[in-house]
């Protein structure tokens, strides 16, 4: 019976490497887009964060992602005009 669902083993063949690309993740400081931007740092992408509410906090998520490997960038989300 078809699901309509990949299995996982077919996902991450077809996915393609982050090694070498850089992804922003909108609020990637925090909660899911914390998890996001260390998920693909730690698959090797280098990762742009946006955070809006504390700098202490941005400060740190970025040395996390940093002893990972990634290049990263913080910048405040007033950049997106919100």
């Amino acid at each position: 019976m078809t699901t309509g669902f990949l299995e996982a083993s077919q996902t991450s063949q077809q996915m393609p490497s982050p090694i070498g690309k850089v992804a922003l993740v909108i609020g990637g400081t925090r909660g899911v887009g914390a998890a996001v931007s260390i998920a693909l740092a730690h698959a090797g992408a280098d990762v742009a964060v946006t955070y809006s509410a504390s700098q202490a906090r941005a400060r740190e998520h970025v040395e996390i992602l940093e002893r990972l490997g990634a290049i990263v960038q913080r910048q405040s989300n007033t950049i997106l005009g919100y």
